[in-house]
């Protein structure tokens, strides 16, 4: 379950290649790991994590040692490290120094998620089964191992399953690990629930790797990957994971503009990008401009089937929506039905204001608000 034989893209030494090697291996397997970041992004996230605790940096870097004595943080820290909100300088950060890997992962405009998880895994035995912040359960997710699931489906409201999420380990610590399902992201939506990690069907999904904590190092992986945490231990395992989205109309977040010419960058890498998980962000910006045209050929369980899904309800019969999301569940293999899916995804409104800034993010011309109709300001 090791993940000693998968490449490091060390992006302190990026070119045109790594890239293209890096988005390949993203394609293929889900996932790709990276090093070299000890100054595009663990160090950056130390000052917010000090005064997210109120805590000064030497505090903090006790806090990080992984043969920490204590256990269990107190019930506040817990609180705050669960939900930490994420400061314009470090969002600001992050996507100048991930640029071009966001730009050939996500297209040309991206959301960064307005919180993000610290992670201080330690002292806590049994599994967390449920997502988002549990202050009935005293915050303990920041402590406990995370059971499988898929972010995308596992969010609270509608994103998008090209999504990314960029995980940083701030200590060296071999307990804990990140637990994935190589190419996961291709069987499409496998579960809304956190499932077990010993659940029957898993054997079908394939065989896990681990990824370990280490300064420096990280791993950027699809929404659609499923993952938890592996075993734990007596060390402290201290981690970060913030999300990146491609343009969101669900979201209200800024979108933030990758590159100059944002449609004549979207008409060149569509040109050239025949791969699923590749081309799906591409193909959502255009439906959210309204010039995806007709609906791609989507096989079942294909990320594709979004697209089709968002073209649908922005730029065709809404009423058609569910059937793009029934293709898209895994009815084979998956934990619930496809029909539970189209309840948790289908109807949800949009945010007219996120939708009119991606818009012209993307350079595109839009109605007013006062003439568009409800389905192009996102009112589905």
């Amino acid at each position: 379950m090791s993940h000693n034989q998968a490449p490091v893209f060390d992006l302190t030494q990026l070119d045109a290649a790594m890239l293209d090697e890096l988005a390949r291996h993203y394609e293929e397997e889900g996932y790709s790991i990276l090093g070299g970041l000890e100054e595009l992004a663990t160090r950056r996230y130390l000052p917010v994590l000090a005064q997210t605790a109120g805590v000064s940096a030497r505090e903090l870097d006790a806090m990080l040692d992984p043969q920490s004595p204590e256990r269990m943080l107190p019930e506040d820290l817990r609180k705050k490290f669960s939900r930490v909100s994420t400061p314009e300088s470090l969002a600001g950060d992050l996507v100048r120094s991930f640029r071009p890997v966001l730009a050939r992962l996500l297209g040309p405009v991206v959301h960064v998620s307005r919180d993000f998880h610290a992670q201080f895994k330690c002292g806590v035995t049994g599994r967390v089964g449920y997502g988002g912040y549990d202050a009935q359960a005293s915050f303990l997710e920041v402590h406990g191992a995370y059971q499988l699931h898929q972010d995308f489906t596992g969010a609270s409201l509608p994103t998008s399953p090209a999504a990314l999420i960029l995980w940083v380990g701030l200590n060296e610590c071999p307990d804990w690990p990140v637990r994935f399902y190589p190419r996961s992201h291709k069987l499409g939506l496998l579960c809304r629930r956190f499932v077990p990690v010993d659940h029957e069907r898993l054997p079908e999904i394939g065989q896990p790797m681990e990824f370990h904590a280490r300064p420096g190092t990280g791993i950027v992986f699809n929404s659609l990957l499923l993952h938890g945490t592996g075993d734990g231990g007596a060390l402290r395992r201290v981690s970060c994971d913030i999300r990146f989205f491609p343009s969101c109309p669900w979201l209200g977040s800024e979108p933030r503009q990758l590159v100059d010419s944002p449609m004549a960058f979207l008409d060149a890498r569509m040109d050239r990008e025949t791969a699923p998980t590749l081309r799906a962000p591409l193909l959502e910006n255009l439906a959210l401009v309204g010039r995806m045209a007709e609906n791609v050929q989507a096989p079942p369980r294909s990320i594709l089937n979004w697209a089709n899904y968002l073209n649908e309800v922005l730029n065709g019969d809404p009423a058609q929506g569910p059937v793009h999301i029934e293709r898209f569940a895994n009815s084979e293999i998956g934990m619930e039905p496809p029909e539970a899916y189209v309840k948790q995804l289908h109807g949800r409104p949009m945010q007219a204001v996120t939708l009119e800034r991606i818009r012209e993010a993307l350079g595109a011309p839009q109605p007013s608000l006062e003439e568009a109709e409800p389905a192009e300001i996102g009112n589905i």
